[in-house]
């Protein structure tokens, strides 16, 4: 060995105890500097790898945007097929409404000729209460549809407007 070198380990093993306690202080400042630096992690909102504070909160931001446009759209769909129903059940409503009419009107006229009481000119009233209950029903009908389609125009506004920077 060279003597310098030899000089060192005497010192160090006269020493030991003190070299020990200088070792472990300068580990211990290592360690202290080096953890200082890193950040947090923690499980993603969505995947597997953690995430520091920072992607954590771009994560969830656009978690939840994503979820709530999702939330919108589902929204969406439930009034469209609740519309759908009422459009369907007011349909069967007024073919059956209209089929009522046509059996009643049928069942007027069968009575009369079945007494010998029959007159043509009955038939008159007959069909304009007919003709006012199918233009009725029919107008009704149209109401409903314009109705459906002057809410679905308000989302579409409602849903720009939010959208749209004021």
């Amino acid at each position: 060995m060279s003597d310098w070198l030899h000089k060192l380990l005497a010192v160090i093993d006269h020493n030991r105890y003190l070299a020990l306690s200088i070792l472990g202080i300068a580990l211990c400042a290592g360690l202290l500097f080096t953890t200082q630096g890193c950040q947090s992690t923690t499980l993603p909102v969505m995947g597997t790898e953690p995430v520091t504070r920072a992607e954590f909160d771009i994560q969830s931001i656009e978690t939840r945007a994503t979820l709530e446009a999702k939330r919108q759209a589902t929204i969406s769909e439930i009034e469209a097929f609740n519309q759908r129903i009422e459009v369907g059940y007011a349909d069967l409503d007024a073919k059956d409404q209209i089929r009522r009419d046509i059996i009643d009107t049928a069942s007027i006229i069968v009575t009369q000729a079945g007494q010998g009481a029959f007159n043509p000119l009955s038939l008159i009233p007959l069909g304009i209460l007919t003709a006012g209950s199918i233009l009725g029903i029919g107008a009704g009908l149209d109401n409903r549809k314009k109705d459906a389609e002057i809410v679905k125009r308000d989302a579409v506004i409602a849903e720009i407007s939010k959208t749209s920077p004021s």
